[in-house]
């Protein structure tokens, strides 16, 4: 799985996964922890969303939004690879 920056009007990343889905996922002007590392925003993104997300499943939107861009590291770039290794795509 690779992530770039999407092409799309309104997506931030689009992610691209080795059978060729690809999945556009973040608004493109939202605000996200990696953007403002705000642990209060976090918990609260978190808690608005578990309950109408499958997090399980590693190819939908909701999924890369959660543990990309609010993930627990402020680097996107840890926050892949710690979703690479969450979902064993490496």
């Amino acid at each position: 799985m690779n992530v770039y920056n999407s092409d799309k009007k309104n997506k931030r990343f689009v992610a691209i996964f080795s059978d060729g889905t690809e999945t556009d996922f973040g608004l493109k002007n939202g605000s996200t922890y990696i953007d403002h590392n705000d642990k209060q925003k976090r918990s609260n993104y978190i808690s608005r969303h578990k309950a109408n997300e499958n997090w399980d499943d590693y190819k939908s939107a909701g999924s890369l939004s959660r543990f990309i861009l609010w993930g627990e590291h402020e680097d996107i770039h840890k926050n892949i690879d710690a979703f690479k290794k969450r979902f064993n795509l490496n």
